[in-house]
């Protein structure tokens, strides 16, 4: 997944060149959310690579991406400290991610496991949102860089 999450930026930049940051960005939360559902369904472990490690990264590089894009549209003073705090939660997220969904697997069992993890997708993706929503639906092209 962490492959895929590092390969996407060249796609989800072109994808904003054309539809904006906002269609971008809810492209990358149907693809990762359609990704983690498969998952749910996966017969054996060679599907759960491909849904949950290729379709679901692709999903999550395009959201990491957009959000970094974001911080550099909203921020103007504050820009470094913006970046050094959204990038040490996402690490400090991959970081956690594991335990959590060891807690889940223990707790919940393997379907009820991706579940919760569905949920805690969704809910991040619609934190995410909010903050896109802030500047419309921006292309990168359009920005006026100094």
């Amino acid at each position: 997944m962490t492959d895929c999450e590092s390969a996407n930026p060249p796609v989800s930049s072109f994808l904003a060149e054309r539809i904006g940051i906002r269609w971008t960005t809810i492209i990358g939360a149907l693809l990762s959310f359609c990704g983690l559902f498969a998952t749910t369904f996966a017969p054996n472990i060679y599907v759960a690579f491909i849904t949950l490690g290729i379709i679901t990264g692709m999903g999550f590089g395009i959201i990491f991406s957009m959000g970094t894009v974001a911080i550099a549209l909203h921020f103007d003073r504050f820009r470094p400290v913006a970046f050094a705090v959204s990038q040490s939660g996402i690490h400090i997220g991959s970081f956690v991610y594991p335990f959590l969904g060891e807690w889940l697997l223990e707790g919940y069992g393997y379907e009820d496991g991706l579940y919760n993890t569905h949920t805690f997708d969704i809910a991040r993706k619609e934190l995410f949102s909010r903050v896109a929503r802030c500047h419309g639906n921006t292309t990168i092209r359009s920005l006026d860089y100094h």
